[in-house]
């Protein structure tokens, strides 16, 4: 990533998980905010305005359903409904990956992550967010469709 842009806020039970994306990230956003519970993350849109929150699906032990992730970005999409969600399980199948991007949330990070591809995830996640604050941040891949074809009028378009 270059620059440091981004406000990121990361919801986790797990302080490991935490520690090491706070680390991986640091160096590469603006600034970051921990949460070891999700029930103060009103609280932190509010104070800290995330430009992106990545957030666990489970926080209760022995659980691996999805659902108070699926809750919770209920409530963050209640609460505003622009802003760039993350979802972030150990649990990861098809059926929750599926249900969560219909409701709402922008891509899913499963654990173990590669760094590598995380690192891309929240830049594209950063740029997402910045464009839908201000528009006019949004470069010609984002705001125009790819065109194909070769008629006269396709090539006027370009």
């Amino acid at each position: 990533m270059t620059g440091k842009n981004g406000r990121i806020l990361i919801v986790d039970d797990n302080e490991d998980i935490l520690l090491s994306l706070n680390m991986l990230l640091k160096p590469h956003v603006e600034a970051i905010r921990l949460l070891k519970s999700p029930e103060r993350i009103g609280e932190f849109m509010d104070s800290f305005e995330p430009d992106v929150i990545i957030l666990d699906m489970n926080f209760q032990r022995n659980q691996s359903s999805g659902d108070e992730g699926y809750h919770w970005l209920n409530f963050i999409l209640k609460k505003s409904p622009d802003t760039v969600v993350l979802l972030i399980t150990a649990y990861v199948d098809t059926e929750k990956v599926v249900r969560g991007i219909k409701a709402g949330a922008t891509d899913f990070i499963p654990k173990p992550w590669d760094n590598a591809k995380l690192l891309g995830i929240v830049k594209s996640a950063i740029k997402l967010s910045l464009s839908r604050r201000d528009p006019g941040t949004q470069n010609s891949a984002v705001s125009m469709p790819i065109l194909i074809g070769e008629c006269p009028q396709i090539r006027l378009l370009r």
